[in-house]
């Protein structure tokens, strides 16, 4: 069925993948190898060193910073050229913004004592 679809169409759906992925890939991805450091320390949290704190930092900001702030260099490549990786990354800022409602609106019913 490939055969049928042209090459300039398959090299937009590309670009449009690595707008949309990236971003997603990146912000998550510090996020979880941050996670997986912490949990392989050993120690109670109370002994936490300064080292130990970046990667909580990075935990949280892979996720809320890293992400939206891939996406937005994304959007601000050249209009021209790279629409399709443009359109991508504005469908990531899109998916952010539904990860946060997701996450407040989780965070709302958990503080209002649902199950």
């Amino acid at each position: 069925m490939s055969i049928f679809i042209s090459n300039r169409a398959k090299k937009n759906m590309q670009g449009y993948w690595f707008g949309l992925f990236v971003p997603i890939l990146v912000g998550m991805g510090c996020s979880f190898l941050s996670m997986g450091i912490l949990v392989n320390s050993d120690g109670p949290v109370s002994e936490f060193d300064y080292i130990d704190y970046v990667f909580l930092t990075f935990l949280m900001a892979g996720h809320l910073v890293v992400w939206p702030f891939v996406a937005w260099l994304l959007t601000r490549s050249d209009p021209g050229e790279h629409f399709s990786r443009r359109k991508g990354a504005y469908m990531s800022l899109k998916l952010y913004v539904f990860w946060i409602v997701f996450i407040v609106f989780n965070s709302i019913i958990e503080a209002l004592g649902g199950e």
